[in-house]
């Protein structure tokens, strides 16, 4: 069965989860895909009726409800951006919203991936894992054994957590960085690139450095990422 699709954003996630859907199409073992791209929704007015790559612009993401017989992916980056415009399309009843799994990515058994979630290749998750709606988990990054991410959360490529580690929601953890095991990173942190966490980060905190240390602590009321 061949499903319509739509990618929320035409950013570099957008752009590059274009690219992983023809990936899963190539390694499902019928003939025909399993998603039929229609486009991108983006709220940038410049870019509607434009092409990117290919696929046009459709126009805003409140053109979703024209779509009611698509799916639709989170191809956007900052996680609260990311939680705005799932929260814009499940408010029309009809909207399904995907979650994709590159076939270069390892996921270990017993674990639960949210509505919404994007694995890029080359990610490994272990067994036992928990994660939430909406997370995107970027090329060859690690998370532990019995890890929880939370809704939102945002790993970077080459990132590593730790086993039995609670991502706490909207946090963002950049390139490179590593999480030793057992540790809560609060809801909303930013965890810098290269950094080495090994103490508990609270929230909407931002730590950098080796060991990682706090520089500043976020303003807002969500914990989700400046725009």
């Amino acid at each position: 069965m061949t499903t319509n699709a739509i990618i929320i954003g035409t950013g570099g996630v957008g752009r590059a989860l274009r690219y992983f859907i023809d990936d899963v199409n190539r390694h499902q073992p019928r003939c025909e895909p399993v998603w039929r791209l229609l486009g991108y929704l983006d709220d940038d007015p410049a870019k509607s009726g434009s092409s990117i790559d290919g696929l046009p612009v459709l126009g805003p993401i409140s053109a979703c409800k024209s779509y009611m017989d698509a799916a639709f992916f989170l191809g956007i980056g900052d996680p609260g951006h990311r939680r705005s415009a799932y929260d814009r399309l499940i408010a029309e009843p009809a909207s399904t919203i995907a979650r994709l799994i590159h076939p270069r990515a390892h996921v270990g058994g017993n674990t639960t991936i949210g509505t919404g979630t994007i694995v890029y290749p080359g990610a490994v998750i272990d067994p036992d894992v928990r994660i939430g709606i909406g997370v995107l988990i970027n090329q060859n990054a690690t998370i532990g054994h019995d890890t929880v991410a939370e809704d939102y959360a945002t790993l970077a490529p080459g990132v590593h957590i730790g086993g039995a580690v609670k991502l706490g929601a909207d946090c963002n953890i950049g390139i490179g960085a590593s999480v030793i095991q057992g540790l809560t990173i609060g809801r909303g942190a930013v965890i810098g690139a290269g950094a080495a966490v090994i103490n508990d980060v609270a929230p909407s905190t931002t730590v950098v450095g080796v060991p990682a240390k706090p520089i500043g602590k976020k303003q807002g009321s969500n914990g989700a990422e400046p725009a």
